[in-house]
């Protein structure tokens, strides 16, 4: 079952709760669609997907793998993405804003401050951009 469902659907296949489907999100489970506040907004899971989060493939990634993966998310919202067209701010506060985000994920998952020579090169493309 490879298509995306709702979280009520996929809580029936699974037999879990919708509750449990949506802390499982909350904790970091896959969507193919993150859903937001309202009716018919809900996110959207792909089965295996959970399945595979459940089993432990969440945490085949190691902190270096995690980090270089969230620079690289980061990046090509920037430039793919042009998310400071769609939001309305300057591509050099966007560039600056994502930095800080990347910042802050790192000092969450390793529970120590950011060493700005240890940077990703995009992160470094964005800090050059930020402070152009």
């Amino acid at each position: 079952m490879s298509e995306a469902l709702s979280i009520n659907r996929a809580a029936k296949v699974l037999n879990k709760t919708p509750s449990t489907l949506r802390r499982w999100i909350q904790k970091g489970a896959p969507t193919v669609k993150l859903g937001s506040v309202g009716r018919d907004n809900g996110s959207l899971v792909n089965i295996a997907d959970l399945q595979r989060w459940r089993s432990g493939g969440h945490a085949a990634a190691s902190d270096d793998e995690r980090l270089q993966f969230i620079a690289t998310v980061l990046m090509d919202a920037f430039k793919r993405d042009e998310i400071h067209l769609r939001i309305g701010i300057t591509a050099r506060d966007c560039a600056g804003l994502l930095a800080l985000v990347y910042e802050r994920y790192h000092k969450n998952l390793l529970r120590e401050p950011l060493d700005s020579k240890e940077l990703p090169p995009e992160i470094e493309q964005l800090c050059t951009i930020w402070v152009e």
